[in-house]
């Protein structure tokens, strides 16, 4: 029982009247009657409720300021010295502040790279509006004072119910009121950490105030609805048992309010907070809840299992017991295997000697599901049982138990290979769970023909499962005859989806045609296809280290491929510019086509044959006993090298004009792992026996350059491929069509003339070094979708023109889109959009949140691989094996942030990059005179790999 329930049971007769006490003595004299035995099932009820009331006290015991008031005086007097005393020399912070504090970002940590993201709508806060912030399973309500741009990120100060200034990231907000209060109340406030004035200090109380008669009014709704909330998992959860489901926000506010024409805010926030208090039911998505509100609906099965285990774990039950002992075993013959096996090949075989019982498979599956990568912006339901499975194993001297503890322990004891990473492969990550707006276009007899190969009547529409009969777009087509399309990509690449082709213009000497021919997977798929609607939800092709997961099925795209064998014409959907010599389109066209002369070429070969310097790769661990291909030089003939030299012309001079318009990205060495095989063979689940694993698959480190594509050919096709996506904008301008558009911001800076400084710090490809840009304090801002023809200013793209993706239809999804757009708006001008705006904007951000997550998953993959290579590199040296110089002896790491106190391990810490590896790590241990400026050097060594659902890499000074 919680000491202060103690405490208020033993003072109980001590605050009674005499009389009362004196009865009370003589109750206690009368013969007891005999115990009340209770059932199973009503003793964990009352545990269960014993456990809540002292979690709650315990809370409640915590939580300063918060006592109600005796009159509304009274509490302006407690919110006006609490607003006081946050302007002392030495105000310490509440217990709150310093548990949100503990946990450092998870978006805020580690090298960002905010150009190269995409949102799916602005994430500013203005001034006055409400916030909720969750962080370190801590949460709390204010308004916004003002924000602060650094180089890395936005800080928002926020001010809370306690009185305090609670600066953080945007990325913390949770949920966000616009215009909570008014424009002049909050200026009253003032921009000030403390607030020391009265006038600062009495609007500050007004505005606490506010949130507290908001928090009033949510605590009557909570109670109100109660009934309705707790209905909320049972209408939301899959009907299978193991199956992960979804729901929106707006989906469960509807359900407790299925009247209303418009669900009131109140509402809404009441079904958020209980949705993320339900945390064993609820987990909010991970990466952009703000933008999707969406929450994943836990399996049934899946809390079972939770129940069962926190059962036995709470009672010590012998199954648990049972369990340690044979996983102790287990993992003592891992380690043994282990150290004999290090550098041979990998392989697998089921270990008949040892058998899982039903209750050790309750144990795996939780101990399996507790791997997730979660946000600390909700409680863990898993972290307490997890933490006693392992403790009580002995085996890991890890201090602080973790995702990586745990996938250790289940590779130790036969259950997941050592060679597969659980980032890529979480459950509901890429279970077409998708929670957004449902794909759908308006039907048009012209753009969705009303015949079937499979309809037994010409009027019928297309079904699901329904390809087009014909092509729709055939009388259209431009037949390019014998003009010759180049297919340059890797050796390795397995879609091939763009050809160029370029002519000069005899009539206009110093202009040419670039023409960009785009496979068409649209000339069979129409958009009402279920392979469409597979498209929407997995957004693009996903290319893993170990494998690839393709966005179109194999069978729906046979012949899509550019050049493959066998085809005496391929369809295309093409996108010209005629460029000047000064790199300015001055003229576009857009078509649907047909190729014939198509020839396959690879990036190196062309490199070689031009005399370009191939793409810089580093290998600090050696180089890979077999040597890249690079492709068949002897296929780069005299005409495809005069071809590839007005190519490279052209692409140089629309460079140039890119430049004129200030573009500007920047250069960083990244990680990048090959593993051979690729892809690694499936392993069946765990059902009853372990796996014995052996050696390892073969591992080659690279570190390159994150903007490879801008060196040679690869800079040559990819400026053209931007050709071509300008030309797809201007074609949706010049017909009113929305359609989806990246746009970006102008670079801001902190520093006066930063900016200017960085441009001329550029390359010809517009490149700056990445330290140089922290160094000015050069802010860029993530990227978006519009549906106007917005500048997107990191490119170059000026206002008005805009940037249309289109040239990838083969693996991403909004391609597929613009292509069904361009085919409707040529077959019928007059009729209604295929896709209308507002529905083509919710699409938008559902887009960026899949792009923005696919992203994050991959760059976490490397660093897994990465961090695996690491692990196995320092084990063989330390048992003797490998010669020659070790690169994790002479590392160092270059800032990318100033220094944070790390309130949970009390130390300040650094996040680093290690160009030598092309790594993200964080420098710890440093004390208040060690912190390191921007962009210094500092030598350092490995001090812990850490792999999980999240891998991290720290470091120490040397």
């Amino acid at each position: 029982m919680h000491r202060s329930i103690c405490r208020l049971a033993e003072s109980s007769s001590s605050v009674l009247p005499a009389n009362s006490r004196r009865h009370i003595s003589t109750a206690a004299r009368r013969k007891p009657r005999d115990p009340i035995r209770l059932s199973k099932q009503e003793y964990d009820k009352v545990e269960l409720t014993s456990k809540g009331i002292a979690a709650a006290a315990a809370k409640k015991a915590n939580k300063p300021n918060w006592k109600h008031p005796k009159s509304r005086d009274g509490e302006t007097i407690r919110l006006t010295q609490a607003v006081k005393n946050q302007a002392n020399p030495a105000p310490l912070p509440s217990l709150e502040k310093q548990q949100f504090y503990s946990e450092v970002n998870e978006f805020a940590s580690g090298i960002n790279l905010p150009q190269f993201e995409v949102v799916g709508k602005s994430l500013e806060f203005k001034p006055g509006t409400m916030v909720e912030i969750r962080r370190s399973e801590t949460t709390m309500r204010g308004v916004v004072l003002f924000e602060l741009r650094t180089s890395m990120a936005t800080v928002v100060h926020t001010l809370t119910v306690s009185g305090e200034v609670w600066p953080h990231t945007q990325n913390d907000v949770m949920f966000a009121i616009p215009s909570f209060v008014s424009d002049d109340l909050i200026t009253r406030c003032g921009m000030n950490m403390f607030a020391r004035e009265e006038r600062d200090i009495a609007a500050r109380v007004q505005v606490l105030k506010r949130l507290r008669d908001f928090q009033s009014v949510m605590e009557r709704q909570w109670t109100e609805h109660h009934r309705e909330l707790k209905q909320i998992y049972e209408k939301a959860r899959h009907p299978q048992p193991d199956e992960w489901a979804s729901i929106t926000l707006e989906q469960a506010a509807r359900l407790i309010d299925p009247d209303s024409a418009e669900i009131p805010l109140m509402t809404k926030y009441v079904t958020h907070s209980y949705l993320f208090e339900r945390n064993k039911h609820f987990v909010p998505d991970q990466t952009q809840y703000l933008a999707t509100e969406t929450f994943w609906v836990r399996p049934q099965a899946h809390i079972e299992d939770i129940d069962a285990v926190d059962r036995m774990v709470s009672r010590n039950d012998p199954r648990l017991d049972a369990f340690i002992e044979k996983a102790k075993r287990l993992i003592l013959a891992a380690r043994e295997r282990e150290s004999t096996t290090l550098r041979s090949p990998f392989s697998f075989e089921e270990d008949t000697s040892t058998s899982f019982n039903a209750d050790d498979m309750t144990f795996i599956r939780f101990l399996r599901h507790s791997i997730r990568h979660r946000r600390s912006t909700q409680r863990d339901p898993y972290l307490s049982s997890q933490t006693s499975i392992l403790k009580k194993i002995e085996l890991y001297s890890d201090s602080t138990i973790s995702s990586a503890t745990t996938h250790q322990l289940l590779v130790d004891i036969g259950v997941l290979p050592p060679w597969e990473d659980l980032i890529t492969r979480e459950e509901s990550t890429y279970s077409g769970l998708a929670a957004g707006p449902k794909f759908e276009v308006q039907t048009s007899p012209t753009v969705t023909p009303q015949t079937s190969a499979r309809t037994a009547s010409q009027s019928q529409p297309l079904g699901p499962d329904d390809f087009y009969s014909h092509d729709i777009v055939d009388s259209l087509r431009h037949d390019f005859g014998d003009m010759p399309v180049y297919v340059v990509d890797d050796i390795t690449a397995e879609e091939l989806d763009d050809g160029i082709s370029i002519e000069e213009i005899p009539s206009e000497p110093g202009k040419v045609w670039l023409h960009v021919h785009i496979a068409d997977p649209t000339a069979l798929i129409p958009p009402t296809h279920s392979v469409a609607r597979h498209a929407y939800e997995q957004n693009e092709t996903l290319y893993f280290i170990d494998r690839s997961v393709p966005m179109l099925p194999p069978h729906s795209i046979v012949g899509a491929s550019l050049g493959e064998p066998g085809m005496d014409y391929q369809k295309v959907m093409t996108f010209s510019a005629k460029v000047d010599g000064e790199g300015n389109i001055v003229e576009y066209k857009v078509r649907p086509g047909i190729v014939r002369n198509v020839h396959v070429l690879q990036y190196d070969a062309v490199d070689i044959a031009m005399g370009q310097p191939l793409v810089p790769v580093s290998y600090p661990f050696g180089e890979p006993a077999t040597p890249k291909a690079v492709g068949d030089v002897s296929r780069v003939t005299p005409p495809i090298l005069k071809d590839m030299n007005l190519l490279k012309k052209t692409t140089t001079a629309i460079v140039g004009e890119r430049l004129r318009n200030d573009a500007l990205s920047f250069a960083l060495p990244l990680a990048t792992v090959g593993l051979q095989p690729r892809p690694l063979p499936d392993v069946p689940r765990v059902t009853s026996a372990p796996y014995a694993w052996s050696g390892f698959p073969a591992l080659t480190y690279m570190v390159e350059e994150n903007q490879r594509t801008e060196v040679g050919t690869r800079a040559m096709v990819a400026e053209a491929m931007r050709a071509a996506c300008r030309v797809a904008s201007r074609f949706f301008r010049d017909r009113g069509v929305p359609a989806l558009r990246r746009a970006s911001g102008v670079p801001g800076s902190i520093a006066a003339g930063a900016l200017h400084k960085a441009l001329a710090a550029r390359d010809a490809q517009g490149l700056v070094d990445f330290f140089l840009t922290l160094e000015l304090g050069i802010v860029y801002s993530a990227s978006e979708y519009v549906t106007a023809p917005a500048a997107h200013a990191v490119l170059g793209i000026p206002e008005g023109e805009g940037y249309t993706r289109v040239t990838s239809p083969l693996r991403r999804f909004n391609d597929m889109l613009a292509h069904w757009q361009i085919k409707h708006a040529l077959l019928a001008p007059a009729a209604p959009h295929l896709v209308p705006d507002d529905r083509l904007r919710a699409l938008g951000a559902q887009i960026a949140s899949r792009e923005t997550h696919n992203r994050r998953v991959a760059r976490a993959q490397t660093q897994f691989w990465a961090h695996r290579f690491l692990e196995r590199w320092q084990a063989a040296r330390a048992s003797g094996a490998g010669d020659g110089p070790d690169p994790l002896q002479t590392l160092v790491a270059r800032p990318a942030e100033v220094a944070a106190w790390n309130g949970w391990k009390q130390y300040y810490q650094q996040h680093v990059h290690l160009p030598g590896l092309g790594l993200k790590a964080t420098l710890v241990g440093l004390s208040a005179g060690d912190v390191f400026p921007i962009g210094g050097c500092v030598d350092v060594r490995i001090d812990g790999i850490e792999l999980g659902i999240r891998p991290a890499l720290s470091v120490r000074r040397k």
